[in-house]
């Protein structure tokens, strides 16, 4: 799931900006979560300094909701800051 997710960054990075709403269906709740989505996830977060929310969670599950609430520096090239 790593590799498909960060694959899915790379090509729609560009894309996001502030206001996106970004679901995962399978974030956490298994064993090796932390080396899928959640892994692409916070990789894309750290090199793009992105400012997010979690807008919600299933607690029995594995999917999560987060909003896109802006940068912290300049993004890297190609991501908006357009405001939604």
């Amino acid at each position: 799931m790593y590799l498909s997710t960060k694959t899915i960054f790379d090509m729609m990075g560009p894309k996001i900006k502030k206001g996106t709403v970004i679901v995962f269906d399978d974030y956490f709740n298994y064993d090796s979560w932390l080396e899928g989505e959640h892994k692409a996830w916070t990789e894309f977060v750290e090199s793009n300094s992105v400012k997010f929310e979690y807008l919600g969670y299933v607690k029995n599950s594995e999917q999560i909701a987060v909003i896109i609430l802006g940068f912290t520096q300049l993004p890297c090239e190609g991501l908006s800051t357009d405001e939604p």
